[in-house]
């Protein structure tokens, strides 16, 4: 049984304009580890891709954040709290 690391020799036909772009980047010596490489990157995006889809999704998303201006309120609205608390904080060590 062959492991990701062995090399398992195959026959795949592809367009002469895509092995002329092929040989160009990788050289005739060197299709075969560009192609696996390439391939390789792809299936490794296409997975990431696939994990990322399959990601649950919030239901009912926070209320505050239902539109820019609601959600840049929201912010100024922490941000002022925040500040209030610091200021408290400070006031207590003067």
């Amino acid at each position: 049984m062959a492991t990701l690391d062995t090399p398992v020799r195959t026959h795949v036909i592809l367009p002469a304009e895509l092995l002329a772009k092929i040989d160009a980047r990788a050289g005739k010596r060197g299709r075969s580890a560009y192609i696996a490489r390439v391939v390789g990157e792809a299936l490794d995006r296409e997975e990431r891709l696939r994990i990322f889809e399959d990601m649950p999704t919030f239901e009912d998303p926070n209320p505050d954040w239902a539109t820019p201006e609601a959600a840049d309120a929201w912010v100024r609205k922490i941000r002022e709290e925040s500040d209030a608390r610091v200021d408290e904080l400070w006031a207590d060590h003067s």
